[in-house]
């Protein structure tokens, strides 16, 4: 065994001092530091404003919210976490300089498992206030029952891949004692398969009952649009597999580069796992901005005026306004799709000539 420590390794006879950091890798970390940054600084303002409409003007904090806050804790600690591995020129490194970068990013793989888990969950707690039926209640709560117990056996058996686990690291022990690596493959195919999995249910359940909603039909596709967000964390695991599973370790291979182009589609999908978190609970702000630059998302356009009574549940629509002259009187009428009765009243100008009036639509959900 090694005693061998990142910050003071001395390689022995036949293993280098020094670890060169090719042009190639310089480049992916260039392109780490263009994506990720941007989606750090959009990520925090969509968080932070989530936070904000939770606790003002009253606290609303509940459970998905302090899930969520811990998500954030754990992307942002591990992203600081690879910061010592991101070179972006390339040169020759010390020995130990390397060891220490490689070091922080192996011990932010359980960070990176606990992010993803603590977003998932928080997701999964803020559908449950949805819908309400049985059976999407027990799926919801078997996606939080299995990506919490995988979390919990990934961190416990993370711990058992090497002993001591610094043999992860040491590039200067010859014999490392730790498990098989088609082993450890196995397990992040596993993982990954199971995180795509749970991406595509969070992100495309909710939108097959939330489309067929009695709203209008702008209004339905902005909430589709926030719901399906996540489907892009799909995307960046995806693209992520696929790199492991065509990486087949050989001598010569820049490690180096594969590491970094592997850390960059993680924290990705990490990133863009909070902003669909998030960004359902903005709806309302989203609108405000929409409707300031003139695209309303909340108003029915003429030929969405329903005839045929409601569908949806729980749901209040807003009035229909329409405007028209009559030659003869002036006539306010109000339709009640509740019992389907109508309430037609006469007003006569004070000159007692006829006037304009409103036909005011009004259609209610039924509540049964």
């Amino acid at each position: 065994m090694s005693n061998t420590t990142a910050t003071n390794a001395t390689a022995p006879p036949g293993i280098p001092q020094e670890l060169p950091i090719s042009p190639r890798a310089a480049h992916l970390a260039q392109v780490h530091v263009g994506v990720t940054v941007p989606l750090l600084l959009l990520t925090t303002a969509i968080f932070a404003t989530r936070m904000y409409t939770r606790v003002w003007p009253r606290w609303r904090i509940e459970a998905c919210e302090w899930f969520m806050i811990a998500g954030y804790a754990c992307t942002v600690a591990s992203y600081g976490m690879l910061l010592p591995g991101v070179i972006i020129t390339p040169k020759i490194i010390s020995l130990g300089e390397g060891m220490n970068a490689i070091m922080l990013s192996i011990l932010a793989i359980p960070l990176f498992g606990s992010a993803i888990t603590a977003i998932k969950i928080s997701a999964s707690l803020s559908l449950l206030r949805v819908k309400h039926s049985r059976p999407w209640k027990v799926g919801l709560y078997i996606i939080i029952g299995l990506m919490g117990g995988w979390e919990i056996g990934s961190f416990i058996g993370f711990f058992q891949l090497c002993r001591p686990l610094s043999d992860w690291w040491d590039i200067t022990n010859p014999t490392p004692q730790c498990v098989d690596a088609s082993i450890i493959r196995i397990l992040s195919l596993a993982g990954s398969v199971i995180g795509i999995s749970t991406d595509v249910l969070l992100s495309l359940s909710p939108i097959t009952f939330l489309w067929t909603l009695h709203r209008p039909v702008r209004e339905r596709v902005l909430v589709c649009l926030l719901m399906g967000m996540g489907l892009f964390a799909s995307v960046a695991s995806i693209v992520k597999l696929c790199i492991i599973l065509q990486w087949a370790p050989k001598p010569g291979d820049d490690i180096w580069a594969i590491s970094m182009s592997i850390t960059t589609w993680t924290v990705t999908e990490l990133f863009f796992g909070i902003m669909a978190g998030c960004l359902p609970f903005l709806k309302p702000l989203i609108e405000r901005c929409l409707g300031r630059i003139g695209i309303s998302v909340g108003e029915y356009q003429d030929e969405e005026v329903y005839t045929d009574g409601p569908r949806g549940r729980n749901f209040i629509l807003k009035p229909v306004p329409f405007s028209f002259s009559d030659s003869q009187m002036n006539r306010t009428m109000a339709v009640d799709t509740r019992d389907g009765t109508l309430d037609e009243s006469a007003a006569v100008s004070s000159s007692g000539g006829p006037e304009k009036s409103d036909l005011s639509i009004t259609k209610t959900e039924s509540q049964g």
